[in-house]
């Protein structure tokens, strides 16, 4: 039985279909896989896919930070229900350094290459509509949050709004 609408329900995007929704902003996809990771990048206007090579994120190393994050959140949350097992500043320090591990290894690299971390004038009005679509085991990772915490200007909301894929 074939329904009206859905002849390509789950399956994969195709690279036309790709190209055309990147008519409103850029469209990057990030493909991880176990010993490697890259973005997909398709531009407004362009009618190509743009290959962008990570070479300092794998899928396991995003197992790896997504088991680390779990590990802070879930200590944050059993520390909220009774005694404080270590400091809160330290869970923090964790949730950092998966945010600014993302930052420097996925985001900022993709963001460099578009040359949107150029620009200091960057303001909530004018700033990109970026839709990020992660596979793997970076789908579970936070990469609307991306970002260097210490140094508030190295974050994505200072670079660029998202939307999930």
């Amino acid at each position: 039985m074939k329904l009206p609408g859905f002849k390509h329900f789950l399956q994969p995007t195709t690279c036309d279909e790709l190209v055309q929704a990147a008519q409103v902003g850029p469209i990057v996809v990030i493909n991880c896989q176990e010993d490697h990771c890259n973005a997909l990048l398709v531009m407004p206007g362009c009618g190509y896919v743009t290959h962008i090579a990570l070479p300092d994120f794998t899928g396991a190393k995003a197992q790896r930070t997504q088991s680390e994050m779990e590990k802070s959140v879930r200590s944050r949350k059993s520390s909220e229900r009774r005694v404080r097992r270590r400091p809160v500043q330290e869970e923090d320090m964790e949730l950092e350094n998966v945010l600014a591990d993302l930052w420097y290894n996925v985001v900022k690299p993709v963001l460099d290459f578009i040359g949107y971390t150029n620009d200091a004038d960057a303001t909530t009005h004018n700033m990109p509509h970026i839709k990020w679509c992660p596979t793997g085991a970076i789908s579970f990772l936070p990469l609307h949050a991306a970002g260097d915490y210490t140094n508030s200007t190295k974050t994505r909301f200072n670079r660029e709004r998202s939307g999930a894929g």
